[in-house]
């Protein structure tokens, strides 16, 4: 399912890359196995200006594929991409913060990094930083914010998200 993932944005930002770099070439190398060869063309395209590449490489590190495993680097790649609107990048930074897995945990931080990836678009983020609203995880109590989280990850696409939307809405938040 990973791999799959990493493939599906690797496509997506082969239309971002550098002329000089092709990242469906770095798509061929991972999905077959050729690690090696996908970091360095991701690294190139990241380093050329790609920054769905960055996410690649971040997962690389995160992962050890091909490289030593280092979530420190993981995370730095993580953030460049979501400076740059990556909200799946966004997503991967605040859930490493939040699990604190090599990475000092910080919760407000985590929940600033859903927040991005929900206002880049991506369900996930919207349902994540919801749940920390709910949960009160680094966060006071905030019934509108935790309602809207969850609506916007409704709107979309989230089952989950319109599931809890609504039973929000049944308990008078």
């Amino acid at each position: 399912m990973k791999k799959w993932l990493i493939g599906i944005v690797v496509v997506l930002g082969f239309w971002g890359c550098s002329k000089d770099v092709n990242p469906y070439e770095g798509f061929k190398a991972y999905y077959f196995g050729d690690y090696h060869k996908a970091f360095q063309i991701y690294s190139q395209a990241c380093e050329s200006g790609d920054s769905f590449m960055c996410y690649n490489v971040a997962g690389m590190y995160e992962n050890g594929l091909s490289v030593k495993k280092d979530t420190m680097r993981a995370f730095k790649y993580y953030t460049r991409a979501c400076n740059a609107g990556i909200a799946i990048s966004c997503n991967a930074a605040g859930k490493m913060l939040k699990e604190g897995v090599g990475i000092r945990q910080d919760l407000a931080k985590a929940l600033q990094f859903y927040v991005l990836a929900c206002q880049n678009g991506m369900a996930l983020g919207c349902y994540s930083a919801g749940t920390m609203y709910y949960n009160k995880e680094g966060v006071q109590e905030d019934k509108a914010m935790t309602k809207e989280l969850f609506g916007k990850a409704c709107d979309l696409g989230d089952e989950k998200g319109c599931d809890i939307y609504k039973r929000l809405n049944e308990a008078g938040y």
